[in-house]
């Protein structure tokens, strides 16, 4: 899947829709909500206000974390640190202190992106180690070819 389609799939996957248009009525679409009058204010709930301000930088520690979410024993692709699964189930969302946030779908992706650099590493290693081995095996061959040899 390309990575650009990724974040409207998730916001479609997890908000409840007004309205889904192709790209070409959108134009009309915001015309007709800009025009109506606005709904009642909603408050904004404690876990969405940890996680935004999470997101935004705020200096956090493992309390404030564990308001929206359990450790688990996945690591956070950017810098390392533990995720904690968010108790919202759907979808299924980690976030790490620092401010990182994955659903499973965007955590998969990246961990096969790591997982692909990793073999492809491995195996540029192999070889140029496969070919270390040969070397020293035929400089120590020439050694004792050329001791033989005085």
């Amino acid at each position: 899947m390309h990575r650009r389609l990724i974040l409207p799939l998730a916001a479609l996957e997890t908000t409840p829709v007004d309205l889904s248009a192709p790209a070409d009525s959108l134009a009309d679409a915001i015309i007709h909500f800009a025009e109506q009058p606005p709904g009642p204010a909603m408050a904004v709930p404690i876990d969405i206000r940890i996680e935004v301000a999470i997101a935004a930088g705020r200096k956090t520690d493992p309390a404030l974390v564990k308001q929206i979410g359990e450790l688990s024993p996945l690591t956070c692709l950017e810098y390392g640190g533990v995720l904690s699964e968010v108790r919202q189930r759907h979808p299924l969302r980690f976030r790490c202190q620092v401010g990182h946030g994955y659903t499973s779908a965007t955590l998969m992706a990246q961990q096969q992106g790591d997982v692909d650099d990793a073999m492809r590493v491995a195996l540029r290693i192999i070889n140029e180690r496969a070919g270390l081995v040969g070397r020293i095996t035929k400089n120590a061959a020439d050694a004792r070819g050329t001791s033989r040899g005085i």
